[in-house]
């Protein structure tokens, strides 16, 4: 009996840390992007990421042909 009792102990233990985790999580999913905001931001992260790939190409360039 003593067994059953020392389980439900670390199951409540336990229980109220699960408790403490859900109310985290559902303070940070209203925070979080939903689908649409992701295909609205699509085109402006495109630009982003080619804009830089094409500043480091040119950074690189232009650094080769200074030290060559």
């Amino acid at each position: 009996m003593d067994d059953i009792l020392s389980r439900m102990g670390r199951v409540e233990a336990t229980l109220a840390d699960v408790r403490t985790d859900v109310a985290s999580l559902k303070a940070t999913i209203p925070q979080l992007a939903t689908r649409a905001d992701v295909a609205e931001m699509k085109p402006s992260l495109i630009q982003w990421v080619v804009g830089t790939a094409l500043a480091c190409a040119g950074l690189a360039f232009a650094a080769a042909r200074f030290l060559a």
